[in-house]
């Protein structure tokens, strides 16, 4: 799944649905494009961009959450 995709989809959902939020958990060398981004597609009132979380907090937002999305890579030791 490609980042840049699902945030210009949020245009379209800006529009369809009252009220909704993308979170974005995490931190990285992304994040400054992302944010830059959501700003050039005039969702960035509806992306919050959490940054690094504890696990027990980000599992929380998960659990509340209505679609889950990971980009989660993990190296090979």
């Amino acid at each position: 799944v490609d980042r840049n995709i699902i945030l210009a989809s949020l245009l379209k959902h800006k529009f369809e649905f009252e009220n909704f939020a993308y979170l974005i958990i995490g931190d990285g060398p992304e994040m400054s494009r992302l944010r830059s981004m959501a700003c050039e597609l005039n969702v960035d009132d509806n992306v919050i961009f959490a940054g690094a979380l504890e696990n027990r907090i980000a599992r929380a937002y998960l659990e509340m959450s209505h679609i889950f999305l990971s980009f989660y890579e993990s190296k090979p030791s």
